[in-house]
């Protein structure tokens, strides 16, 4: 039994830190003990890691320092990270407010979007193992090999319980109306963008920072957040064939709520990293318009205003 736990430690790369080692069967038991469950409690459960692990890196990016083993991360990969973070608790939020949705194209659309987003860094991940050179890596060929195992393993069961659907829902949408407007103004700004950072990621970063180029880290992170953009383009761009104006709206404020946050995110990296450029204003600016674009057509004021006056009535009761 020694023997096995050794080659399948040395198959694996993983190192001596006991954080590490404890790390693939922490994730193994926890896809275990959720998946056979069915897509309901797969998709509860996720949400809660994304909403917990969004948040945690949101508020301590640096937490990703135990990836590397040379160096330690700079404003650039923060940065990335705070975004990747972003999209995670965009992502939770979505799910946590159509959790009661009857529409079953809210529901299959939520699954695709998850399905994308796990498929395309399960890709990323493989790319980093078959790639992985010791001597010019920042990381240990274990963090891209659980990587690929953690999120090929989610991305088979999304795509599984995507794929058993007999109906997907939804209806086509030809109409002019104002939410669907501005759903569609959304998806394609997340979808191009995601397109973008996906497959050109060292064209934005030397565009918008001072970097000439992107080491194997920059160039992974860069990609994931691409891929969440994806996912979230595949969510609005799908929640134009729902039938309930509430779903649709409930889509419109969490992009609104995380363009917010890249907004405010990006501007104070603007003014306190030396390492963007005056170009990254530009993307602050796009950010900006597409948050306001989402956050008015979930009518979000509206939301805000009828909340503060059932808190006023409650207080003066």
């Amino acid at each position: 039994m020694a023997n096995v736990l050794k080659d399948v430690k040395k198959f694996l790369s993983i190192p001596d830190d006991t954080l590490m080692q404890l790390s693939l069967p922490a994730a193994l038991l926890m896809f275990v003990i959720i998946v056979p469950w069915g897509k309901k409690t797969l998709m509860n459960a996720t949400s809660i890691v994304f909403a917990v692990k969004g948040t945690a890196l949101l508020l301590y990016p640096e937490a990703v320092k135990f990836w590397f083993t040379k160096g330690h991360p700079d404003g650039l990969h923060l940065q990335e990270i705070r975004h990747i973070a972003i999209i995670l608790m965009a992502m939770a939020f979505t799910h946590f407010l159509t959790r009661k949705s009857m529409d079953k194209a809210t529901e299959i659309s939520l699954l695709w979007s998850r399905t994308v987003f796990c498929g395309a860094v399960f890709l990323l991940s493989m790319v980093q193992v078959v790639n992985y050179k010791e001597k010019d890596a920042k990381t240990s060929l274990f963090v891209w090999k659980i990587s690929s195992i953690v999120t090929g393993l989610y991305f088979a069961a999304f795509a599984f319980y995507s794929l058993r659907e007999d109906d997907w829902g939804g209806s086509t949408d030809h109409s002019t109306s104002r939410t669907s407007l501005h759903l569609r103004v959304d998806f394609l700004v997340f979808f191009l963008h995601g397109l973008l950072a996906y497959c050109f990621p060292g064209m934005i970063a030397t565009f918008q920072t001072k970097l000439k180029s992107l080491d194997p880290v920059h160039d992974y992170t860069a990609r994931v957040m691409g891929a969440g953009f994806l996912a979230l383009g595949v969510t609005s761009g799908r929640a134009n064939n729902c039938h309930t104006e509430d779903d649709k709206k409930s889509v419109l404020l969490s992009h609104g709520l995380a363009n917010g946050v890249f907004f405010l995110t990006m501007l104070l990296c603007q003014i306190f990293s030396n390492v963007f450029s005056q170009w990254h204003m530009y993307g602050i600016g796009v950010v900006l318009l597409v948050a306001l674009n989402d956050l008015v057509g979930s009518e979000a004021p509206t939301i805000l205003r009828n909340f503060l006056q059932r808190f006023k009535s409650t207080k003066e009761e």
